[in-house]
């Protein structure tokens, strides 16, 4: 199993390594007929029209090719620019979309385990301490209460229906 794993890697691997060498040598005899070739140009025209206006042409003619490559490169720069900026917001929605169906986060057991020694702490100190603790739960009664009655209209006023 594991012989015939190796072997297919083996395999790929040496054809990933002849497709790279077959490439590279395809791009220099690439290189060597395209200067071959402006060579043969520059010879021609420097015939038909002298050396100055024939280098100046060449020179024209592989400006125009290094800008036309230069634009090439700065559209895909600014493709993969805006590819990574959709990528990055699909994973901004999904971390939102994820957090937002999370559970909150006073269910975390993680939480439990910081949140535990704290609260017997305090359970420590309210036990120790039973008139602070009975004055904090009748002033939020007493707060709780005052709210319900600052909500509640005056007796003899009828509450106002919503309207239609």
């Amino acid at each position: 199993m594991i012989d015939k794993l190796l072997a297919t890697a083996r395999a790929e691997y040496q054809r990933v390594v002849m497709a790279t060498i077959c490439a590279a040598i395809i791009a220099a005899c690439a290189l060597v007929a395209t200067l071959f070739v402006a060579v043969a140009v520059f010879v021609w025209m420097s015939d038909h029209y002298g050396t100055v206006p024939a280098a100046l042409a060449m020179a024209a003619f592989f400006a125009m090719v290094a800008l036309i490559a230069w634009g090439v490169t700065a559209y895909n720069a600014s493709v993969a620019r805006e590819r990574e900026k959709e990528r990055l917001a699909e994973e901004k929605r999904e971390r939102e979309e994820a957090a937002k169906n999370a559970p909150p986060a006073w269910l975390d057991p993680a939480l439990l385990t910081s949140l535990l020694p704290i609260g017997l702490q305090a359970a420590r100190v309210a036990v120790r301490h039973r008139g602070l603790l009975l004055a904090l739960i009748s002033s939020a009664a007493l707060g709780w209460g005052a709210l319900r009655e600052a909500r509640k209209p005056p007796a003899g006023e009828a509450a106002e229906q919503p309207a239609e």
